[in-house]
């Protein structure tokens, strides 16, 4: 079911009575809470009618993807370096470098850089997109002092989502530290010895 969002209104009725049975508010059913009686003309046009129920809106998966559009919007595993549109704003990481695979339907991708606000502490944030489920999974790791990260190693060339979602990804700080992301278990850096 999707839930309309309304902005909300602060009334205090003469005397302090915020009660759910306030003569000067209406209720809108479907809605769990009552706008000013002053609004009820404009309620009643984006709801229908104040004695009617919100149409249940059910989300339905995307279509099926083909095997020849999924073919033609396919990326082969590599290292990019250039005009990074990391899935995360600039005070979360400013990008250095990533990493991309797509089957033409899942994407795997991973971004590496600084924190946004700190820039003695690494970032790497990671996504996972399917358009076949329209799920998507982010994961963001942070690596204190070891200043701006990039990745080093990653697969390269045609991957199935399956070998994207199980590679290992080797980063580097600043610093010299180097790390290795197992993509299967992308929940924390393991430094590499």
């Amino acid at each position: 079911m999707v839930s309309v969002a309304i902005a909300s209104y602060a009334i205090a009725a003469p005397g302090g009575d915020a009660g759910p049975n306030r003569p000067d508010t209406v209720a809108v059913p479907g809605v769990s809470m009552r706008f000013p009686a002053s609004k009820a003309a404009a309620l009643d046009n984006a709801f229908g009618g104040s004695d009617e129920t919100l149409p249940e809106v059910i989300a339905k998966p995307p279509p099926p993807i083909s095997p020849e559009d999924a073919a033609a919007g396919s990326v082969p595993a590599h290292i990019v370096t250039n005009d990074i549109q990391a899935p995360a704003s600039s005070s979360v990481l400013d990008p250095v470098n990533g990493w991309i695979s797509s089957d033409g339907v899942a994407l795997v991708g991973v971004f590496a850089g600084v924190d946004g606000l700190d820039p003695a502490n690494g970032r790497v944030v990671v996504i996972f997109d399917d358009s076949s489920t329209g799920s998507q999974r982010i994961r963001d790791l942070v690596s204190p002092n070891t200043g701006a990260l990039q990745v080093e190693q990653a697969p390269h060339g045609q991957l199935s989502n399956q070998e994207a979602s199980a590679a290992v990804i080797v980063v580097v700080g600043e610093d010299g530290s180097r790390f290795s992301l197992d993509l299967a278990s992308p929940t924390r850096l393991i430094p590499i010895d």
